[in-house]
Formats: structure tokens, sequence, C-alpha cells
């Protein structure tokens, strides 16, 4: 199952994401030092989603931070700054970005194109109805 690392300031944009992004296994960072001591432990990382403008370094910063760990991990920006989303920057260019505000479903299909859509494997909750079993019949 892809790892996924969100990192978002705004707790509310965090739940949202996490939400919408469940098939993926999820790791969440509400600031870019945390986020970086949970990508320190993570085995394998294929994404990082973070928020541009956050209080103690911006998201390029910290995705350098991780490639540091991680090399080969994609990288995922956001911002709703105007002043951050109108650059014509190389550096800002170089990643993948979104403007807030953006709809779910571009989110992820711009999520598929930089590591492919979550797994189908089986969730281990089980889901309410008929068993495996009655299935089977």
């Amino acid at each position: 199952m892809k790892q996924v690392l969100i990192v978002d300031d705004n707790s509310a944009v965090l739940s949202t994401l996490a939400k919408a992004l469940q098939p993926f296994n999820l790791t969440l960072a509400r600031e870019p030092h945390e986020a970086l001591t949970l990508a320190g432990g993570l085995r394998e990382l294929d994404l990082v989603i973070t928020d541009y403008r956050m209080p103690s370094m911006t998201g390029e910063e910290l995705v350098g931070h991780v490639r540091e760990r991680h090399p080969g991990v994609k990288a995922l920006i956001m911002s709703g700054h105007r002043d951050v989303r109108d650059r014509d920057d190389p550096e800002w260019t170089r990643e993948a970005h979104l403007t807030k505000p953006y709809k779910l479903d571009t989110l992820r299909c711009v999520i598929a194109e930089l590591i492919g859509a979550p797994s189908q494997e089986r969730s281990p909750i089980r889901r309410r109805g008929r068993s495996d079993r009655d299935r089977r019949r």
C-alpha cells in the first residue's frame, strides 16, 4: 500500500485530506518538525503532500529535508496564497502543486499521476452485511 505523509498546520484541511485519501496508508503531521520526525521513522515513503506556507518552514524546505532520508519521494505542494500561486519560479514549478481551494477529484487525479492509484488491498475492517461465506453461495 502506498505511504503518504500529509502536512498542514490547518486542522480542518488535514482532516479533510485524511478522509479523502483513506485508501492510502496515511501519516499526518500538523507542523514540519513533527513531519520530519515521522518521516524519519518510515521505512518507505511514496508521497509528501504539504502546505506551502507554514510557521517554521515552507513546504519546499520540508520536501528537501524529507528527501535526505527518502530521496525518491514525490511531492505535492499546496497553497492558497496569491503571491505563492502566481510565482514563476523554477523551484516552485519543479514540484507538483495545487492551488487552494481545489476539488477532491482534482487532488486524487494529481496523486494518481504522481504515485498511481491506491492499491485495492482489502481493508482489515470488516464491512456490515453478508459474511464472506454467504457471498460464496
